[in-house]
């Protein structure tokens, strides 16, 4: 599986840190979070937003037996308050594989039944008719980036939105159980 660089978590960490907890008035100092690639065994699911979380110590690194409890402290450096993590969170231990019915592996995300937290129609995962969504996915994310716009080094909501309505498109051609 491919692991995040460096460089593309500081890359997640600079748009998700600051979009979200600029707004609520929060500053984070990353350097309080260093960056470590996951190791042999670690947990990694198909939200880059939990990768780096973890990558970055906020979230156990390993990315293993997180309670409810390391949800809502990590949430809050997304900017994100406990009613949306705890309903996330109670769907996400249907799937558990820690052996403890509280506690769950970053990995458990990426099962596509039955708490239904992964989703197909990803931007950088595959659909779960095409393989494990789990993993970033390097021709997915190629197929999403290749039509960003050329002319500038932002991308906007407008823009998002309509990379995330071609890769829906994208998913109701090509994936049957989409």
């Amino acid at each position: 599986m491919p692991s995040l660089s460096r460089f593309a978590s500081a890359i997640v960490l600079a748009l998700l840190l600051p979009a979200s907890t600029l707004a609520q008035g929060l500053t984070i100092d990353i350097t309080e979070y260093p960056f470590s690639e996951p190791g042999e065994g670690d947990s990694r699911g198909p939200c880059p937003a939990l990768n780096a979380l973890a990558n970055h110590g906020i979230l156990p690194r390993d990315g293993k037996n997180i309670d409810l409890k390391m949800a809502r402290a990590a949430s809050k450096y997304l900017g994100m308050g406990d009613g949306p993590v705890d309903v996330v969170f109670a769907g996400a231990l249907k799937t558990s594989t820690t052996g403890n019915p509280n506690t769950l592996n970053l990995a458990d995300f990426a099962q596509h039944e039955p708490q239904q937290v992964e989703y197909d129609a990803s931007m950088s995962r595959l659909d779960a008719y095409d393989g494990d969504p789990g993993p970033f996915n390097e021709e997915v994310w190629a197929r999403c980036q290749s039509s960003w716009a050329d002319d500038s080094d932002i991308i906007t909501y407008k823009d998002a939105v309509a990379k995330l309505k071609a890769r829906r498109r994208y998913a109701q051609a090509n994936n049957p159980t989409y």
